[in-house]
């Protein structure tokens, strides 16, 4: 089945999650699953889901080795960062472990705008972009109560 045929709301989240890829099995998986990130996402505020849209925008065509998006709105993934570690942490949420890990959102996208202003290699700057990316599934596991070591 082509993507032409899907409903809308399902071609928007699928076009952001799978890059348009014709794969229904995906794009329905993505739909039911971003559906269940809605409860993590009113835990944190709009911050969170402020933070998420830069953050696949930039990080997954890294994936396929486009570091325009990364390098071109690192201040803005910057900012959405303190947006989010400055934002008010709800009381279900709000212990050590969530604390600990926004302030490892927030060291690490310092550094990652180090790397990009110190014009570090592209192999660089996509290996520590995936640390990032880490760093925030750590929080959006945090927040649903998951274990992460």
């Amino acid at each position: 089945m082509k993507i032409n045929n899907l409903p809308l709301l399902i071609k928007y989240y699928s076009y952001e999650k799978t890059n348009c890829r014709n794969n229904l099995n995906n794009h329905r998986s993505f739909y039911l699953s971003s559906r269940k990130k809605s409860k993590v996402y009113l835990t944190l505020g709009p911050e969170l889901k402020e933070f998420h849209l830069v953050m696949s925008q930039t990080f997954h065509p890294s994936e396929e080795g486009n570091l325009n998006p990364i390098k071109e709105r690192f201040t803005e993934l910057k900012e959405k960062t303190y947006a989010l570690s400055n934002s008010k942490i709800p009381v279900e949420v709000n212990n050590e472990k969530i604390k600990s890990s926004l302030l490892k959102l927030k060291e690490n996208n310092v550094a990652l705008e180090k790397m990009i202003n110190e014009k570090k290699s592209d192999k660089e700057i996509t290996e520590f972009l995936s640390v990032v990316h880490d760093n925030f599934h750590e929080i959006i596991g945090l927040c649903k109560n998951e274990k992460h070591e």
